[in-house]
C-alpha cells in the first residue's frame, strides 16, 4: 500500500465493523497503526483530519499483509485514496503533507 492506491474497506475486528464503516464525511482520515502515544503528532491533532487509532492485531491476515505490522500513519483523502503513508517516526514528512494539503 502506497500513496495513490485506493484503500480497501478491511475487516477491523472488534474495534469497528470495517475500517471505513464510520467514515461517512467528506474529510481526510488518518489511520494511526500501532502508534502508542496518541499525543505524539501535535500537528495531526490540530489538523482538520479525522483520526482513528488501530493495532495491526485488529486486522485479519489480509489486512496485516496490506498494512504491515510496524507503526505507521496512513492518511486517506476524501475520495478514499491514500494521500500519505509513512512510518510513525517521520514527523517532518507528515508536517509537509499537512501543509501542502492545507490541513493545519
Amino acid at each position: 500500500m502506497r500513496a495513490g492506491d485506493r484503500m480497501p474497506d478491511l475487516d477491523a475486528g472488534s474495534h469497528c465493523k470495517t475500517l471505513l464503516s464510520d467514515w461517512t464525511e467528506a474529510c481526510f482520515l488518518a489511520i494511526l497503526l500501532d502508534v502508542s502515544d496518541r499525543d505524539a503528532f501535535p500537528s495531526l491533532a490540530s489538523a482538520n483530519v479525522k483520526r482513528i487509532f488501530l493495532r495491526s492485531e485488529d486486522f485479519d491476515d489480509a489486512g496485516r499483509h496490506l498494512l504491515g505490522s510496524e507503526p505507521k500513519i496512513v492518511i486517506l483523502r476524501p475520495d478514499g485514496y491514500v494521500g500519505y503513508r509513512g512510518g510513525a517516526a517521520r514527523g517532518d514528512e507528515l508536517d509537509e503533507f499537512l501543509r501542502q494539503n492545507r490541513l493545519n
